[in-house]
């Protein structure tokens, strides 16, 4: 039987699945320039066609100590409604040990009267949601997760007569199949 947090990962939606918004692709475009505002575009094309999928127009300006980031884009819903969006990000400088500066977004959902507020450096647009929000906040997971067997964990720490014991009397044959297969990678592991 698989655990409750395995079915919960596989029903997730993937940050693979997501457009995201990764504050290391923006270094060459004037993030942190003195003057007032600069900016440009995010365009996200398919793998395959080449065909543009999106596009996220920006702009940074001062807000103070800090600056903000305006995206200008067009969400389109699956139900064939889009969205004009103009959303003001604030971001957040620190300063790493080894010198320099280091941007973050600051995830702006407010929900149910809570403000995330955290320092993130990716923010993703979910299939079938209007804007860009942090992975935490839009429930997120990533692939690598989904793939993983904690099954094949459990028979990796077992010592060969446990393997053997399931081998023999296991009514499962997915138990059954990956025991065998366990015993056969350490056998190799013996013979090279």
């Amino acid at each position: 039987m698989r655990s409750p947090s395995r079915r919960t990962a596989e029903r997730k939606v993937a940050v693979e699945e997501c457009l995201r918004l990764d504050m290391t692709g923006f270094r060459g475009s004037g993030l942190g320039a003195p003057s007032g505002a600069t900016g440009g575009e995010v365009v996200w094309r398919d793998g395959t066609t080449g065909k543009v999928q999106s596009s996220v127009g920006f702009q940074w300006t001062r807000a103070g100590q800090g600056l903000v980031m305006l995206l200008r884009y067009t969400s389109f819903l699956p139900d064939g409604t889009s969205h004009a969006v103009n959303e003001p990000i604030r971001l957040e400088a620190s300063r790493p040990c080894f010198g320099g500066k280091r941007w973050w977004f600051i995830c702006p959902l407010t929900k149910n009267g809570q403000y995330c507020g955290r320092r993130v450096r990716v923010l993703y647009q979910r299939p079938g949601c209007i804007y860009f929000r942090c992975r935490h906040c839009y429930d997120l997971t990533y692939l690598s997760i989904r793939a993983h067997d904690r099954r094949k964990d459990q028979l990796r720490k077992l010592p060969i007569e446990g393997l053997l014991a399931i081998i023999r009397s296991s009514g499962r044959a997915k138990w059954r199949f990956m025991a065998c297969n366990e015993m056969m990678r350490r056998w190799e592991g013996l013979h090279l």
